[in-house]
């Protein structure tokens, strides 16, 4: 059954009201998991009216586009791994001898051919590379955590690079009428916690996000972002600059029932569908799942449903298709009276702080 997209609706949840239904939301599916819903095992996507076919017939009202990937940063989009220990950039020479990338060298015109084949309805949420990684991965992550001590004047040069030339990529995306939302995706946290101190990202890495959250508010559209990990420590800060919607609340480090009681009025919360069930599960396992967590997090709006981080090509089609059927059939307001006992399926054996 073809759901027409509304992002309207996507919208309405990611401002924390109620819509009329509980809209899907994920930052990435992987091309073979979109072949196989399009029924096309055979032969790979082709051209953007590929990708628009896949996200209107998924039931999706919206689109999401991530501009440039690495090539602006001078990173290939193809290489798997980020340096662990000596990255191309570990001191101020080779700092101000990288071919930092020129603003003008971008190309928007994707964004009118986008525009061309989508739906009226539809937006695209879009956004770039996260600034914390890059400045990690173009000097290793050893070396950045050497430096943070030993020459924080670097560290600050990275920051302020890196967060120019992404702001400038963000700056541009936000004055496109078919951009609905900005979506920063910047892993800052493992499981346990923070990957560095929080005082490092308050001082370099937030006042751009808070750079960024304030172009959405001068266009009226909202903030995504996509961090991995416990963000106990930070969500305050995440309200704070202005971020509207957290991705994906990974249940081995955070706890969507927490979430949504402390915070559920000011933060939209998305995903929490463990990608281990999508991979190893079967769909009568995902059908509670969703309706584990739609009894949770969706009451009153500011819960979009979605993995715990993006649909990867090992996720069984079948599953995935589960996960969306079962979000069409119980997330619809007003939802429908149920036992507040509900299964902790899914979540962390630890206490939120």
């Amino acid at each position: 059954m073809r759901r027409e997209p509304d992002f309207k609706r996507l919208r309405t949840v990611l401002f924390c009201e109620q819509p009329d239904r509980v809209p899907l939301c994920e930052l990435i599916v992987d091309h073979e998991i979109k072949e196989g819903l399009l029924g096309k095992w055979f032969e790979p996507l082709k051209d953007l009216g590929d990708e628009v076919d896949f996200w209107v017939k998924a039931g999706y009202d919206y689109i999401p586009f991530f501009f440039a990937g690495y090539n602006f940063l001078g990173m290939s989009t193809r290489s798997p791994w980020a340096e662990e220990r000596k990255g191309v950039i570990t001191n101020l020479e080779e700092f101000e001898n990288y071919p930092w990338y020129v603003a003008e060298e971008n190309d928007y015109s994707i964004l009118q051919r986008m525009a061309e084949d989508l739906p009226s309805s539809m937006k695209l949420i879009s956004g770039t590379a996260g600034i914390f990684e890059r400045v990690w991965q173009l000097m290793g992550f050893k070396t950045f955590c050497i430096k943070l001590q030993t020459d924080p004047e670097l560290i600050e040069k990275m920051f302020k690079k890196i967060g120019s030339v992404i702001f400038d990529v963000y700056d541009e995306l936000s004055k496109h009428s078919i951009i609905g939302g900005l979506w920063i995706s910047d892993d800052i946290a493992y499981n346990s916690g923070p990957m560095i101190s929080p005082r490092v990202y308050r001082k370099l890495l937030f006042p751009w996000w808070e750079a960024i959250a304030d172009l959405c508010q001068e266009h009226d559209i909202p903030l995504l972002l996509h961090s991995d990990g416990n963000l106990y420590s930070m969500v305050e800060d995440l309200i704070k600059i202005g971020v509207n919607a957290l991705h994906p609340i990974q249940p081995e480090a955070m706890d969507l029932r927490y979430l949504k009681e402390k915070y559920g009025n000011r933060l939209c919360l998305i995903g929490n569908i463990e990608v281990d069930k999508l991979s190893r599960g079967t769909p009568g396992e995902i059908r509670e799942l969703v309706k584990n967590r739609i009894r949770i997090a969706a009451k009153g709006g500011g819960y979009c449903l979605g993995s715990s981080n993006t649909i990867t090509n090992y996720v069984k089609l079948e599953n995935y298709n589960a996960m969306r059927e079962a979000c069409f059939e119980f997330g619809k307001y007003p939802l429908a009276h149920r036992s507040q006992r509900t299964s902790r399926i899914g979540h962390s054996p630890k206490d939120p702080p």
